[in-house]
């Protein structure tokens, strides 16, 4: 009862950024282990191979065929595995940065959206007006039938 109390006047967006702000809090330690343990590490490394191998095979090819004039690829075919690499690198301590900074970006966007929100919003207000709407159709209601079941006749 004291929930929906409070949730009538209006603190419903404030508690969901209270919410948001717990369970954002609660993972912190969760994905800094994450990001920063030796499976993460290991998993980067080999990542990182794969993906050397990969640009070593195009490299090779794409050699072989501007050799031959028939390569036409552009030279920003390599921006992709350049990029992947340089994130795997270094036991995937870029990317785990960038993971890191992209999540707290959302929570930040996430707050700013209900606080907005909250500030916004009357939800008692909003409740109480849907509330006498309502009402009023349900003794509309009541009216209109109680005339069909009458004997008047339509005109009465």
């Amino acid at each position: 009862m004291f929930l929906l109390a409070k949730l009538l006047g209006g603190d419903l967006a404030d508690l969901a950024k209270e919410n948001a702000a717990s369970i954002a809090q609660g993972f912190d330690e969760l994905w800094n282990e994450t990001i920063t343990g030796g499976v993460y590490s290991a998993i980067c490394t080999v990542g990182a191979l794969f993906a050397i191998a990969t640009l070593t095979f195009f490299v090779v090819e794409w050699t072989k065929k501007m050799m031959a004039g028939e390569e036409q690829r552009a030279y920003t075919d390599f921006i992709w595995p350049l990029i992947v690499v340089y994130l795997l690198s270094n036991s995937g301590d870029a990317l785990g940065k960038s993971t890191l900074g992209i999540r707290n970006y959302i929570n930040n966007v996430n707050n700013i959206v209900l606080s907005k929100a909250a500030a916004g919003i009357d939800l008692k207000q909003a409740y109480e007006s849907a509330l006498g709407t309502e009402a009023a159709r349900s003794a509309i209601g009541i009216a209109v039938n109680k005339c069909r079941n009458s004997s008047l006749s339509q005109q009465e």
